[in-house]
């Protein structure tokens, strides 16, 4: 499960497994300026299968007393200050990693979107709206100068799950 630093931040989820008896998955955070608060849940919950993405620019105390609390730190390039999502997704396929759910904000959903590593969508819509003036959409990033730039998804089914419904399909190439 990928989340970027933000969500981490704002929201400090745990990302584990919630059904009883469920295995916890991977959760991989990233975190370009490892600004991840060293009290964040997902470093608390199960710190061996936490893997911090980030960046040369990492305070590299902070990477050590991380690390010896058994977190992962993988350290990749940086591309106009951010991870290398292409080569993060390589250094997680080296672990046996073959599909990851990308559970990110905008900037995230953005990032992968602009870089063409999506092959997937699934797109949970609740039947409630709250609104807010700040809300982010759910991708960020480049987006496109007309609709015929747009991506398209083929194979699309709907369904409800409870009360919500799922959108999912494939990424037309």
């Amino acid at each position: 499960m990928v989340v970027g630093i933000e969500t981490v931040i704002k929201d400090n989820p745990l990302l584990n497994a919630r059904r009883q008896g469920g295995r916890d998955p991977y959760r991989i955070v990233l975190d370009s300026k490892l600004r991840i608060p060293e009290e964040a849940k997902v470093i608390g919950t199960c710190p061996s299968r936490t893997i911090i993405v980030t960046t040369e620019v990492a305070p590299r105390e902070k990477m050590e007393r991380l690390e010896s609390r058994g977190v992962q730190i993988f350290i990749l390039d940086g591309v106009q200050g951010r991870v290398d999502l292409k080569r993060c997704l390589s250094k997680l396929g080296e672990m046996g990693m073959m599909s990851l759910l990308v559970e990110g904000g905008s900037g995230v959903n953005g990032s992968f979107l602009d870089q063409g590593i999506v092959d997937k969508f699934m797109l949970f819509l609740s039947p409630r709206f709250i609104g807010d003036p700040k809300a982010l959409g759910i991708f960020s990033g480049r987006g496109v100068e007309n609709l015929k730039e747009a991506k398209h998804l083929k194979e699309v089914k709907v369904r409800r799950v409870d009360t919500d419904i799922l959108v999912e399909g494939y990424v037309e190439t």
